[in-house]
């Protein structure tokens, strides 16, 4: 008999980050830098029991520091895994290493965290769909966070928890261009030339609008539809409500419909398929108006339909669901609008 339970999976792909530590710490000694390849948990790392998804638990700054404290030369150390208490190896979900880098930075009180990738830090836009992106030079914390959390994949969301609480500012830089600055993340960012730092999306997402029957119309609704989606790992993105209905967005590859079937015992509960999500993040939209009206006027020239729209309560982020199919199209011409045109 096989099996291929998340446990099993997260002990299988483990293997790939432990070899590699082995390997770049057997180039580094060989070149005459005395380094020494240790395993995450050996280094001091404990998470949750969460395969494909684990957390550090608190003790896991003290136990870092007291192990890092005893090994001689430079420790590499692997990223993306960890243990749990019980001792089954464990994952930290996708952009792992970036996390595991906050985790170990915070934890030794380090001057910088360096995050390197194969761009030249976070861009104005993804490159991939926007040739002419420019690069951010700067950008605050709750910048960095909104964007990863709504789609930019140069950062994972949880890497900025562990330097805002140490205040550690991140560097973002490109392996393949060394010389490049790249984006630095920091508490107090220089002063943006512009209201928007970014434009982030995330495709094939879902939206769930659940509406309540009129006999629902009481205190309580919300926090059963909340309920259902936190008992079913469901994260959302987004949330735009009324007096009787409720949307939400969620995450490419959410589990719908295990939760889709709690819901319709006290609601009516559909969903909309193969939508984007478009982010517009700035700290500067909360002291201008103009930035808001040109993303809405740009897609009323576009003759873009919304399924929702999110001016969220930090006041640096506004998100829009769009279909699917022309993300790209928006995202370019929001792009345009907002940073120009390249020279």
């Amino acid at each position: 008999m096989t099996e291929c339970t998340p446990r099993t999976l997260d002990a299988a792909v483990s293997f790939g980050e432990r070899f590699s530590a082995r390997i770049v710490a057997a180039h580094l000694s060989r070149i005459g830098i005395r380094s020494v390849a240790l395993d995450a948990w050996d280094a001091g790392l404990v998470t949750d029991a969460r395969f494909g998804g684990a957390r550090p638990l608190p003790e896991s700054e003290t136990s870092i520091r007291r192990a890092l404290a005893e090994v001689e030369g430079v420790p590499v150390i692997t990223g993306y895994v960890g243990k749990c208490r019980t001792g089954e190896i464990t994952t930290l979900g996708r952009g792992g290493s970036d996390f595991s880098a906050a985790i170990f930075g915070a934890a030794l009180g380090a001057e910088e965290i360096q995050i390197w990738t194969d761009v030249d830090g976070v861009m104005t836009a993804d490159p991939r769909i926007v040739p002419q992106a420019k690069q951010v030079r700067s950008m605050s914390f709750a910048e960095a966070a909104e964007l990863a959390f709504f789609g930019a994949k140069v950062l994972h969301p949880a890497t900025m928890a562990p330097a805002v609480r140490t205040n550690i500012p991140i560097r973002v830089l490109n392996s393949f261009r060394p010389e490049q600055i790249g984006t630095l993340v920091t508490a107090r960012p220089e002063k943006s030339d512009g209201p928007v730092r970014s434009i982030a999306h995330k495709d094939h997402i879902a939206v769930v609008n659940v509406v309540a029957p009129p006999m629902m119309l009481q205190f309580g609704f919300l926090e059963r539809v909340a309920d259902v989606f936190a008992r079913h790992e469901i994260v959302v993105d987004m949330i735009a409500t009324s007096e009787v209905s409720l949307a939400l967005s969620t995450e490419p590859g959410a589990r719908l419909e295990p939760a889709l079937v709690e819901l319709a015992a006290f609601s009516e509960a559909s969903v909309v398929r193969d939508v984007a999500l478009v982010s517009v993040v700035g700290e500067g939209l909360r002291e201008r108006i103009d930035p808001c009206a040109t993303v809405l006027a740009t897609l009323a020239e576009l003759r873009v339909q919304v399924e929702m729209i999110s001016y969220g309560a930090t006041r640096n982020n506004l998100s829009l669901v769009v279909p699917g199919d022309r993300v790209r199209e928006v995202v370019t011409a929001l792009h345009e609008r907002l940073f120009g045109r390249s020279p």
